[in-house]
């Protein structure tokens, strides 16, 4: 069956002629399947720190404005076929570390339990409760028996450096855990919905290498793209222990220290120039540094160049979306980028550098002149000397810096 994803009100009256429609085709000539149409939604996770019994179908989907929202719903009941829903406690949990424990949305057993105040219904685990307050929604807008598919769920075995908790044991955990939940002996669902069981999708197979966007979206899978295993998982829920020790959680706290976004090495130069153009081409003064005979415009060199315009791209509009990704063509990196290549840089040329902050990330103060010195003999500048400079000015804007070379 198609797979709609409705992210859209434009989309949506295309979605529920197609669901009457559909329904009406499998009526008259009596094909079986799941259902007429499968429709793919999120919850609103933002929400899903309170209790479950007070969300609403509309702060929940947020969807489009008026009544319409709710016809497919009404047909899927109507039917008896499954709303399709991708639970995620991973996003609930990141956007929420200070509220949600992390062993609590890892499913972690006997860790920690919530209590709901108003039904004193008792939660063991974060996907219980996000699954809970969908049907208290959907009761509440009349649909209390519509039958529920979790179309994903899982856990990145990775993510950026900005981001959090996206690593192999929490993954392995989380996704052992579930399986452990949706095959339990007895069948049992959610402190609501006892009785219920749940069809379910775990996200995803293969790590997607290629695929856009934060760290996370290339991170979900099972597999290495190779078809390599990236953790032992058993999806029977039979397995108690596994074998091989799992490495140890290394960012379940955000990173405290600077971030650079770099262009990486290696990479095809059309298409690293293509990116730059790219990123120099969303406005706001994002590279008019590096414009000839701008202030950070040497070194002409197309990596240096693309590096400043990815990480001034990023810092400009990482909250609106936009990622130190562009292609696989950038990185990020805590390593500062400057240190351990001055020397090669500076072979034959003056002693005066310029330290250009690059954009508001870094301080955007603009260039500030540094003197370095070195050993008169040697033709390569004192590498304790030019820290000591770069620790002086990162100390004074109270962030790290890039150099700009006055050659």
């Amino acid at each position: 069956m198609a797979l709609v994803c409705l992210e859209a009100p434009k989309n949506a009256a295309h979605l529920f002629f197609e669901c009457d429609f559909a329904k009406k085709l499998w009526v008259i000539f009596s094909w079986c399947c799941i259902s007429p149409r499968e429709v793919h939604n999120r919850l609103d996770l933002t929400l899903l720190i309170c209790p479950p019994d007070n969300v609403t179908w509309f702060n929940l989907v947020r969807l489009c404005p008026d009544q319409k929202v709710l016809d497919p719903v009404g047909i899927f009941n109507g039917t008896k076929s499954f709303f399709f829903i991708d639970v995620y406690t991973y996003f609930a949990w990141v956007a929420n570390p200070a509220e949600i424990k992390l062993d609590y949305a890892l499913l972690e057993p006997g860790k920690t339990r919530y209590t709901d105040p108003v039904t004193k219904l008792v939660y063991t685990n974060l996907l219980e409760q996000m699954l809970d307050a969908l049907f208290f929604a959907m009761r509440r807008v009349g649909y209390p028996n519509t039958r529920i598919f979790i179309a994903e769920t899982g856990w990145p075995n990775g993510c950026d450096v900005d981001q959090i908790g996206g690593n192999i044991y929490n993954a392995a955990t989380y996704n052992r855990n579930v399986v452990k939940w949706l095959t339990r002996k007895p069948a049992r669902g959610t402190p609501l919905k006892p009785t219920v069981v749940f069809p379910s999708f775990i996200f995803a197979l293969y790590n997607e290498n290629q695929k856009t966007g934060p760290g996370t979206e290339r991170h979900f899978g099972l597999l290495y793209p190779n078809g390599t295993s990236i953790y032992e998982i058993d999806l029977s829920g039979k397995t108690e222990e596994y074998k091989k020790a799992l490495p140890a959680p290394t960012n379940n706290e955000p990173y405290k220290g600077p971030i650079w976004c770099m262009a990486a090495r290696g990479v095809n130069v059309t298409a690293l120039a293509g990116a730059l153009s790219y990123a120099c081409g969303q406005g706001n003064g994002t590279c008019d540094p590096i414009q000839s005979g701008g202030k950070c415009f040497r070194p002409n060199v197309l990596r240096w160049h693309a590096s400043y315009a990815f990480s001034s791209y990023w810092a400009q509009f990482k909250k609106a979306g936009g990622s130190c990704y562009f292609n696989g063509l950038a990185v990020q990196t805590t390593e500062n980028p400057m240190v351990g290549r001055i020397a090669a840089l500076a072979l034959g040329r003056l002693h005066v550098y310029i330290i250009c902050l690059e954009n508001e990330h870094f301080g955007g103060l603009g260039p500030v002149r540094v003197p370095i010195t070195h050993n008169r003999k040697s033709t390569v500048p004192d590498n304790n000397h030019v820290m000591h400079k770069l620790n002086t000015v990162n100390g004074a804007v109270g962030g790290e810096v890039g150099l700009h070379f006055a050659l």
